[in-house]
Order: structure tokens, then C-alpha cells, then sequence
């Protein structure tokens, strides 16, 4: 699910970074895998 609550397909993604705030952890996500 996007920051503004879109719901995306399940697929494999790879991840640039990741924090926490508060009790959420937000990635940042690159290309999806095959």
C-alpha cells in the first residue's frame, strides 16, 4: 500500500532504504524483480 493508501499488486521489489516512524516503517522501493 502507497503513503496515500493505494493498494499495489503483490509483486517482488527491490528496497533502497528503509526507516521507521513511529509504529510504520516507510521503504523506499526501486525496479520490481522477475
Amino acid at each position: 500500500m502507497t503513503a496515500q493508501g493505494t493498494v499495489v499488486d503483490e509483486q517482488l521489489w527491490s528496497v533502497s532504504e528503509a526507516a521507521r516512524h513511529g509504529d510504520r516503517l516507510r521503504l523506499r522501493i526501486g525496479r520490481s524483480l522477475p
